[in-house]
């Protein structure tokens, strides 16, 4: 059987995981979580499916590598080399400031998410990707001198993440642009144009992940991203950053990520 890989890119918290959610909800799709699929990308060509011939992976962590030789990331301890340049992308894009929100939200055993990954990724990018400190030395001095260290590595995680739509949009066409708050406020055409990017036909339990039982989750149908894959699509978390963010909390996200918020359509 041809396996076809597509991949579900973007920066974490941006939305990869419902979309996965979703498109493993069509009964020719079967889709892989972090970090099984690390590991099934290292071993690609043996991995056998026996019911569906579409595979999908939700790899947010390689957003910006699909044009790179091999993959790595700060999480892995291992690298694999990338035979999946042609693969289509869908790719998630998320309002910077909701985007930390839940990255705040997410626990990793005594602490989260955000505390640990976005400063320990701008790290890893220093010492292994050659013009990395030259490139961003304007955002890298932002975040030396920022009163909040935290939440200016946060937003240049998303930022640099999120910026490589543009490469990939002159490049290829084999990418498509998803909007999370699209995706939740008009859930039947976001899905649609993401079926008909990946040339199939539309099934209504595309709208329904919910009622489906979902691999790679714990007994509580709980994600390891923590997603509940027992509730609806819903839009309760737009607009999540106006609680959680002081004013002047949000011009130092706007200071490092405004630029490309504002390329992508959004506004302070």
């Amino acid at each position: 059987m041809n396996l076809t890989p597509f991949f579900i890119l973007g920066c974490q918290r941006s939305g990869t995981t419902l979309v996965r959610l979703i498109l493993e909800s069509h009964s020719k799709i079967s889709c892989f979580d972090e970090p099984d699929c690390y590991k099934l990308l290292q071993n690609y060509q043996t991995l056998i499916q026996k019911d569906k011939k579409i595979l999908g992976f939700k790899t947010p962590v390689i957003t910006e590598q699909m044009n790179w030789p091999f993959f790595s990331d700060a999480s892995l301890d291992f690298i694999i080399e990338n035979k999946f340049q042609d693969a289509p992308k869908i790719f998630l894009i998320r309002d910077v400031r909701d985007t930390i929100s839940s990255m705040k939200t997410l626990k990793q055993g005594s602490t989260t998410w955000y505390q640990i990954w976005p400063q320990k990724s701008i790290n890893f990018w220093k010492f292994t990707i050659p013009d990395f400190k030259t490139k961003y030395s304007k955002d890298l001095k932002k975040i030396s001198t920022s009163k909040n260290k935290l939440l200016a590595s946060a937003s240049f995680y998303w930022k640099y993440k999120t910026d490589s739509i543009f490469e990939y949009e002159k490049n290829t066409s084999t990418v498509i642009r998803v909007l999370y708050e699209d995706l939740v406020n008009n859930k039947k055409n976001s899905i649609k144009k993401i079926i008909e990017f990946l040339n199939l036909d539309w099934e209504d339990d595309l709208l329904h992940h919910e009622k489906k039982k979902h691999k790679l989750t714990d007994k509580k149908g709980i994600t390891v991203g923590n997603t509940n894959t027992k509730l609806p699509i819903f839009n309760k978390s737009v607009g999540r950053y106006q609680k959680d963010f002081s004013s002047s909390e949000i011009d130092e996200i706007w200071n490092i990520s405004g630029d490309l918020m504002e390329k992508l359509g959004f506004k302070l």
